[in-house]
């Protein structure tokens, strides 16, 4: 442009007619204009070492916006302008990553993630836990079944009270839980409970009739040696003692039967000998702390001067494992006889 203006302007003539304006005329003619585009950025996020699409992951491109990537890791942004791009990924449990990229048309990119565990503080998870309550019955009857053992799993058990009632806490909720329940002279019982929160059972247990058998026969060996003893003497058996309930063995021997009120009222009721399961009684009243549940056999000799009372633990072992049975015996020395004061009396 230069030369065209000295070609035709020289000299200070050229200056006069203007040659700056012409020069400067020719600078600042408009150029042709071109309408500015923009281009799309696509890409795929994957995890380092497996290559594996990672999804959920925050992706940032300055100046545009931020997207998530999905299920197969990818991410899309569109009307993107041309130039040198920023952009950063972000997600749970990777290092975050940070990418400068010169884009100038529609570009897709590959991001790794390298991965970084996040520690949390621990967590202690326990199990729910639920009570679970029950009843014993005797299947016809409906007598309560005392002294069962009633099993759940894990190596826990209890025993059933005087009412049959059981008891177990800290039992596992919504998994199921398995039961066993033994008692002398029933069925073995089995049951399993899934429960979501505190529950009671109800259970009846079917008489063992082998067992039953076994205990008639204690029954007529006893009362074959009680026969033999010398004096008055007669037995209670266990379907008569259990109508005494709730009453404790006290009560109901002197309530139901009247032996204990002659010897009662002779005011020497420290003479009266009680065996418990063929062992002398170290109190005087222990029948007064015994319920009939407990008991299967009551013999009373001499109007009620010895008491001979046989649980159903001790039943149980004389058919398990019999121990040798003495004879039973009873003597009394009256009160003032060769210096005992008051009476006094022998048992065996």
């Amino acid at each position: 442009m230069r030369l065209y203006c000295e070609r035709f302007v020289s000299g200070r003539l050229r200056q006069a007619l203007g040659v700056g304006t012409c020069c400067l005329a020719a600078v600042q003619a408009p150029l042709p204009c071109r309408a500015q585009s923009f281009v799309a950025v696509s890409g795929r996020v994957e995890a380092e070492l497996t290559g594996s699409a990672v999804s959920g992951v925050t992706v940032w491109l300055r100046g545009v916006g931020s997207t998530i990537t999905n299920e197969d890791g990818r991410f899309h942004f569109s009307a993107v302008r041309p130039g040198s791009q920023e952009i950063v990924a972000a997600g749970m449990g990777f290092a975050r990553r940070q990418i400068i990229l010169d884009i100038w048309s529609d570009t897709t990119v590959t991001i790794i993630l390298r991965i970084d565990p996040v520690l949390l503080p621990a967590v202690t998870a326990r199990a729910r836990k639920i009570t679970v309550r029950g009843r014993v019955f005797e299947h016809g009857t409906g007598r309560p079944v005392t002294e069962g053992s009633v099993f759940v799993t894990p190596g826990r058990h209890t025993h059933t009270n005087l009412d049959g009632s059981f008891k177990f806490g800290d039992v596992p909720a919504n998994v199921p839980v398995e039961f066993a329940v033994r008692a002398f002279s029933f069925e073995p019982f089995r049951f399993s409970i899934t429960a979501s929160k505190d529950t009671s059972v109800e259970l009846h247990l079917d008489v063992d009739t082998t067992i039953q058998r076994l205990i008639s026969e204690q029954h007529r060996k006893l009362d074959t040696r009680m026969i033999a003893v010398v004096g008055k003497a007669f037995s209670v058996p266990r379907e008569e003692i259990l109508g005494f309930v709730p009453a404790n063995l006290f009560d109901a021997l002197r309530g139901e039967f009247g032996i204990l009120n002659r010897y009662l009222r002779s005011g020497h009721p420290q003479t009266l000998c009680v065996f418990v399961d063929e062992q002398l009684a170290p109190t005087n009243d222990p029948e007064r702390f015994m319920f009939p549940q407990e008991i299967e056999r009551v013999e009373i000799f001499e109007e009620g001067r010895m008491l001979r009372i046989y649980t159903r633990r001790y039943m149980e072992r004389l058919i398990t494992e019999p121990p040798a049975l003495g004879r039973p015996g009873y003597s009394e020395v009256p009160p003032g006889f060769r210096g005992h004061a008051p009476a006094q009396a022998f048992c065996r």
